[in-house]
């Protein structure tokens, strides 16, 4: 046994090991060298050190004028505290590198879901750069990143099940943390239905080791502060009109965006390679392609889970490769290996910028959020440019803005007012007059109409102004 262990550690590296290094690395290095927006994110890292500090659930509005005191079914609780816990022991690099490590497990979990499928370690490589390539459009650091990463981490857990049954029983735990970090958190039962079902199809002496992990999974759901209630909470934001008609990434995935276009391509892709092997795919394979294909189609975010499942499920019916694995030379693949580490080691980023010199966050203004600490006073009313809104409670925690990223809070006649105010439509004046609006924080892409018309108000004046927007406060 030692013998074989000493045989196995001296074996060269070889090119295929090359391919999953760079495979695993490179993506990394991509998501390290990106700055991450504050839109999503810092607003969750103001939440998580507000529980840390009080050690209570935060379940109520406490950041906003306009429905302060609401309740809030804060879900992705858990999230927030472990953003702030790393914010708070690294700052924005250590919650970058986090980024950085989220995709890095979730890329190495697709890769040995697909070994497990069947692929060689070459096709497993491709296809863990083809699921990247389709979910990048998706990983902005936020809690759907740790939610990303667990339901990678299932699909491994599920695939190597029958090589190690004992490891069904993770399923329920995995949910249960998942239930308190993300909304995906319904994902992590239905993986474990389909491998039930493809145990059953096989008559796999593990299939009712599936079934009961997988029940036990599903009452897992409810071990969270809010119980039943993030079951419909899940269902009201998939459902919500005025998330879909305001957020980008919950509208309807089509061809003329971005990520729609690489999500029609691999479907067709995948279908063409069907089509043209001339083998018979098995039914669960095409149900498990199916799911995932029309979870995609009504909003565009949903094909990050199309980027993780696609792969595997197809790795499970590739046939065998034609000619073994090339070894090359060790001296070399070793060096790429070394030097693809160092890049990865040089991309983490310093003082507050990445490693190509942008700024670790955008969506920051920096300058108008110091502006608003000298020229308002605590408890004052900032009407915000949305986009900003997330900002303005992390860096100005003593002021309160009028609405923020969570969409679902605001009702359709705050949104309103939100909107014909930005767009200095009729009666802009009267409704930051009702909401006793003290302060305008405008971004001229956002709230550029308002600009205009508020710079020609006797009852506001400019007191602050730079490349990025503008700060209005009453005369």
């Amino acid at each position: 046994m030692r013998v074989e262990r000493a045989r196995r550690a001296a074996r060269p590296i070889t090119i295929d090991h090359v391919w999953v290094f760079v495979a695993l690395t490179v993506p990394i290095m991509g998501v390290l060298g990106s700055s991450m927006s504050t839109i999503d994110l810092t607003y969750q890292v103001r939440a998580g050190d507000w529980m840390l500090r009080t050690h209570h659930l935060l379940d109520v509005d406490t950041f906003t004028f306009t429905v302060h005191g609401a309740a809030w079914l804060n879900q992705q609780w858990l999230a927030e505290v472990v953003l702030a816990a790393l914010y708070r022991a690294w700052g924005w690099a250590g919650v970058s590198v986090t980024r950085g490590v989220l995709t890095g497990v979730s890329l190495a979990a697709i890769f040995l879901a697909c070994r497990h499928a069947g692929a060689s370690l070459r096709r497993a490589a491709l296809l863990t750069v083809a699921g990247f390539l389709l979910a990048q459009y998706h990983m902005a650091m936020r809690p759907q990143m740790f939610g990303f990463a667990l339901f990678c981490g299932t699909l491994w857990l599920l695939e190597g099940r029958r090589d190690r049954p004992r490891s069904i029983w993770f399923l329920p735990v995995i949910v249960a943390v998942w239930a308190n970090v993300h909304g995906s958190f319904v994902l992590g039962p239905l993986l474990g239905g389909l491998a039930w079902l493809e145990d059953r199809r096989d008559r796999s002496p593990v299939a009712r080791t599936t079934l009961l992990a997988t029940v036990a999974a599903s009452l897992a759901t409810l071990l969270n502060p809010f119980g039943w209630r993030v079951l419909s909470y899940t269902v009201e934001i998939g459902t919500n009109n005025t998330i879909r008609n305001l957020i980008s990434e919950w509208r309807p995935t089509t061809i003329t965006m971005g990520a729609g276009a690489a999500f029609f391509a691999s479907a067709l892709a995948i279908v063409l390679y069907f089509a043209r092997s001339g083998r018979a795919i098995p039914w669960l394979t095409l149900l498990r392609l199916g799911i995932f294909f029309v979870l995609g189609l009504p909003a565009i975010r949903g094909v990050m889970w199309w980027a993780a499942a696609a792969p595997v499920a197809v790795a499970g019916v590739l046939p065998p490769p034609k000619r073994e694995s090339r070894v090359g030379v060790p001296a070399m693949n070793l060096l790429i290996v070394l030097l693809v580490a160092a890049a990865v080691v040089i991309s983490i980023p310093r003082n507050g910028r990445t490693v190509i010199g942008d700024p670790i966050l955008r969506d920051a203004p920096a300058g108008l959020s110091a502006a608003m600490r000298t020229d308002l006073e605590p408890g004052s009313r900032v009407f915000a440019s949305q986009v900003w809104g997330s900002w303005v409670e992390f860096a100005n925690p003593s002021l309160f803005v009028f609405v923020d990223a969570r969409i679902e809070l605001y009702s359709t006649q705050i949104w309103n007012d939100y909107f014909n105010a930005s767009g200095a439509r009729e009666g802009w004046e009267t409704i930051l007059d009702r909401w006793s609006v003290d302060a305008a924080l405008l971004d001229p892409e956002q709230s550029g109409a308002l600009v205009d018309w508020i710079r020609t108000s006797p009852e506001w004046e400019l007191a602050y102004q730079d490349v990025d927007g503008y700060l209005f406060v009453r005369a």
